[in-house]
């Protein structure tokens, strides 16, 4: 049944409309449970066989998700499988599908004899140019010349923030994907240990806290790279923080004298209204944490 998931969700791209395809985002989530319950060569030869079927029928968005995919969820599974805590899991599972792409980008920029820079800027001008054209033909399109206008800084502002948004893009589905085979996992027999126990329990290494000012001090100095530098792990530490808000936020959801359901409509109801404020909030509570201790358990946690 894994199996057939893990093929379907690598298939979605390639038949299903652009509004189908938020369940592409679990695509590791079935790699990660095969990864932890079944030897490697399983899993492998799998995944091999769901390549012939995507070479096949020539689905090469598909077949680029599906390495995506398998890396991601090869490294959930041996990190689990190994017994690492939540942040060194997640830690591995952002960190090498990043460098593959690095090394991936710096040998393909190498074949076009271009600079990796110079290759990603032409690659997202090509990306905006073919934005431009579909939001023309869109009915009801307005304002065209600021619309072109910022679609021509778009390039160059996306490639500042690039480490970022690669960090984040890969950051939230993989914790999604994480908590998912988590709990799955936890409900199989024998039942695998977790650290920590219960995920509500997280909070990010109080070391996270000197990241965040220096690279919001690196903003203010007059050196383009270290305000480059400084900008890109300024969000990534935002990111981190939002996270460890929403485990606080899971913690008092329990205390809530509601059903379980009533507490994640509750939840949902309330980002759906208030998006901003509410990431803000959560943002603010990760953050502060380290001062407050919202949940009160500091002093019995380990450091995760």
């Amino acid at each position: 049944m894994l199996a057939g998931l893990s093929l379907v969700l690598v298939l979605l791209p390639a038949f299903a409309p652009l509004e189908w395809l938020f369940p592409t985002l679990l695509g590791p989530f079935p790699i990660t449970i095969l990864a932890v319950k079944y030897p490697w060569r399983h899993v492998l030869w799998l995944i091999g066989l769901q390549a012939g079927v995507l070479l096949v029928i020539t689905a090469l968005p598909s077949l680029l998700l599906l390495a995506q995919y398998s890396v991601v969820g090869l490294t959930l599974g041996a990190a689990m499988r190994m017994g690492y805590t939540a942040s060194r899991t997640i830690s591995w599972s952002v960190a090498l599908p990043i460098g593959i792409g690095t090394v991936v980008l710096l040998f393909v920029s190498a074949m076009a004899q271009q600079t990796p820079h110079a290759y990603l800027i032409h690659m997202l001008e090509q990306m905006a140019d073919g934005l431009y054209e579909q939001l023309r033909q869109m009915e009801g399109l307005r304002n065209e010349e600021t619309m072109a206008a910022a679609l021509e800084a778009f390039p160059r502002t996306m490639a500042a923030v690039l480490p970022a948004v690669c960090a984040v893009n890969f950051l939230f589905p993989n914790v999604l994907n994480y908590l998912l085979a988590r709990r799955y996992l936890q409900h199989q027999e024998p039942p695998i240990p977790f650290a920590p126990a219960d995920i509500a329990d997280w909070r990010a290494t109080d070391y996270l806290v000197w990241a965040f000012l220096a690279s919001g001090a690196a903003l203010f100095l007059p050196a383009p790279v270290l305000n480059y530098i400084g900008l890109n792990v300024f969000l990534v530490t935002l990111a981190l923080y939002f996270i460890q808000g929403l485990a606080i936020l899971v913690y008092w959801g329990r205390r809530l004298p509601l059903p379980s359901a009533a507490c994640w409509l509750l939840a949902i109801l309330a980002f759906l209204l208030a998006a901003p404020f509410c990431m803000l909030a959560c943002t603010a509570a990760g953050l502060f944490d380290l001062w407050v201790d919202f949940r009160r358990q500091r002093r019995q946690l380990p450091e995760h």
